[in-house]
């Protein structure tokens, strides 16, 4: 019986690993949240996730298509701000404007504060490879 569960218990472990992989933990000063892709191209993705607002300001998603090889392309704005304490759905879809020969390796995003007049301030980047 206990070898079945073991078996089984690793069988769930390896089904899940894919799924994890595709999902990123996203922070800043100013808010946080996680990401994980739904659907990606050759130099595109969309996703979906949620974000919350450390402070109270306003807080998006900036969305990056990463290349290994390659200058990352940055979509900036993905999704609508927040300024809410708990956790909301956010998302949104990125993609190379103009095609360049390599495909993209995978999908980055950035928490930003939106500040009106001025630039807007993001943290560090997360990647998510597919």
């Amino acid at each position: 019986m206990k070898k079945l569960l073991r078996v089984a218990a690793l069988t769930l472990g390896v089904a899940l690993a894919p799924a994890a992989a595709y999902a990123g933990n996203v922070s800043s000063n100013d808010g946080n949240g996680s990401q994980r892709v739904t659907s990606h191209g050759d130099q595109s993705f969309s996703s979906t996730g949620n974000l919350r607002s450390n402070t109270g300001n306003k807080v998006y998603y900036r969305g990056i298509v990463v290349y290994n090889n390659y200058t990352d392309y940055t979509c900036d704005r993905i999704s609508d701000n927040t300024t809410s304490s708990s956790y909301v759905t956010r998302g949104g879809s990125c993609s190379q404007v103009v095609p360049i020969p390599p495909s993209a390796d995978g999908a980055g995003w950035k928490v930003c504060r939106d500040r009106t007049g001025l630039p807007d301030g993001c943290g560090s980047q997360d990647n998510d490879y597919w």
